[in-house]
């Protein structure tokens, strides 16, 4: 049985009709998909540098060895988190 015409709320008149969803563009797609990468690794190196800067400062040393330490090991970080997504996209895509 067909639903009322009473059951469905009214179309507001100011307010322009559903269209229907276009399909995203493939490359727009990666592109987004790889700018949202480089803007993830790029905040953990900078948070990493970040810390290793504040212990230099507050354990006063001469030289910035916790900069340099944190700064790698974020980087490494990064780019294990970088393999990840990569290989679960990977995933999906032959699926």
């Amino acid at each position: 049985m067909p639903p009322a015409p009473w059951d469905k709320p009214p179309q507001h008149p100011l307010m322009p009709k559903s269209k229907p969803k276009r399909p995203v563009n493939r490359t727009t797609q990666n592109i987004l998909i790889f700018s949202g990468l480089t803007v993830e690794m790029l905040t953990v190196i900078g948070i990493g540098s970040y810390t290793g800067m504040q212990l230099d400062k507050y354990l006063q040393t001469s030289k910035p060895y916790f900069t340099a330490l944190f700064s790698l090991i974020f980087v490494g970080l990064s780019f294990y988190s970088l393999y990840i997504q990569i290989q679960s996209w990977e995933r999906k895509k032959s699926s």
